[in-house]
């Protein structure tokens, strides 16, 4: 997840990534975090796909 900010935002300074991140609403149906109200820019929604018990993280797709 951390290469795709930085290449989107141009940050990687994890203490802001994370801290501009926020809250994650955790979809258990369809295995996704999503980050609606990140502030890195406010104008995108990053989704996280991870599996199990979030022990494994697949895709991260930045939309908006």
């Amino acid at each position: 997840m951390l290469s795709d900010i930085e290449e989107m935002f141009g940050i990687n300074d994890i203490e802001i990534i994370k801290n501009s991140l926020g809250n994650a609403l955790i979809d258990l149906d369809n295995n996704r975090l999503s980050y609606i109200e990140q502030t890195l820019d406010g104008m995108y929604i990053i989704d996280v796909e991870f599996d199990g018990i979030f022990e494994k993280f697949y895709y991260v797709s930045i939309d908006g």
